[in-house]
C-alpha cells in the first residue's frame, strides 16, 4: 500500500499532467497493487537497488510519469519500452495511459517472468512482454510510434535497436540519460546518416520542479526522417 505521502505525490503529479480528471480509483489501486508487487519481488530477486526498495515511487514512479512531460501520451499510440526491467517506465505510463498499447521488451527471463506476472494480475490487456534481447528480435516488430528507454544503453546503440522497429518519419526514441548526454550526441552526429536520423532535442530533465527533488539529468529525443 502507499503511504499518505506517496499517494499524495502521484495525485500531484497527475495534477500537473491534467490527469486528475480521468484518474479513476481503478488505477490507482492498479499502480498501488503494482508498487507491492515490486517491493515484494525485490526481496527475492533484484527488480531495482536495494536503497531504492524504499522510494519506488519517489525515484521510479516519478520518473516514468516524467516521460509525458517530454512526450504526448494523449493520443492513441503504440510504443516500445526497450530494457524495461521492473517495468519503468512501461508499466506506469500503460496503466496511467490505458489507449496506448505498450510492448515491454526485457531480456532477463526472470524480470521477464516478473513484467508477465504483473500483466496478468493488473489486467492490463494493452501491454506485451516480449522477453530476448533487442538485437535479437524479429524486424517485423516494425510500426511503433514511440522507443522508450530509462538508461539502458548509449545512445549510439539505442538509436540502432530503435531504428528498427519505429515509424520512418514519424517515429521518435524519447530516453533519460546521464552527466555523458554530449559526448554520446557528438559520437552519434557521426553515425546519424547511417539511420537516417533527422535531429534531435536535449532538455534538463526535471518534470516536477518544487514536487520532486532530482539528481540532474537530460532527456532526449531523436527523430527519424
Amino acid at each position: 500500500m502507499f503511504h499518505v505521502e506517496q499517494k499524495e505525490l502521484i495525485e500531484n503529479i497527475l495534477k500537473r499532467l491534467s490527469l486528475s480528471l480521468s484518474f479513476s480509483g481503478q488505477t490507482m489501486d492498479r499502480l498501488e497493487l503494482y508498487h507491492d508487487l515490486v517491493y515484494r519481488t525485490n526481496m527475492i530477486f533484484n527488480l531495482v537497488s536495494e536503497k531504492d526498495t524504499k522510494r519506488i515511487v519517489e525515484h521510479h514512479f516519478t520518473d516514468s510519469l516524467g516521460f509525458a512531460e517530454y512526450l504526448d501520451f494523449s493520443k492513441e499510440l503504440s510504443v516500445m519500452d526497450l530494457g524495461s526491467g521492473a517495468g519503468f517506465p512501461g508499466i506506469v505510463l500503460a496503466i496511467v495511459y490505458p489507449h496506448i498499447k505498450m510492448c515491454l521488451v526485457e531480456s532477463k527471463r526472470k524480470r521477464a517472468g516478473f513484467l508477465q506476472k504483473v500483466v496478468s494480475e493488473l489486467l492490463l490487456d494493452n501491454v506485451e512482454v516480449v522477453c530476448d534481447r533487442a538485437e535479437n528480435l524479429d524486424s517485423k516488430m516494425f510500426g511503433f510510434s514511440l522507443v522508450l528507454s530509462r538508461s539502458v544503453a548509449k545512445i549510439s546503440l539505442l538509436v540502432k535497436w530503435s531504428s528498427r522497429f519505429l515509424e520512418k518519419s514519424a517515429g521518435c526514441l524519447g530516453c533519460i540519460k546521464g552527466p555523458d548526454v554530449e559526448k554520446e550526441l557528438r559520437f552519434l552526429s557521426e553515425k546519424a546518416d547511417r539511420y537516417s536520423i533527422s535531429g534531435w532535442e536535449v532538455e534538463r530533465f526535471d518534470p516536477f520542479p518544487g514536487v520532486v527533488e532530482r539528481p540532474v539529468r537530460s532527456f532526449v529525443r531523436i527523430y527519424w526522417k
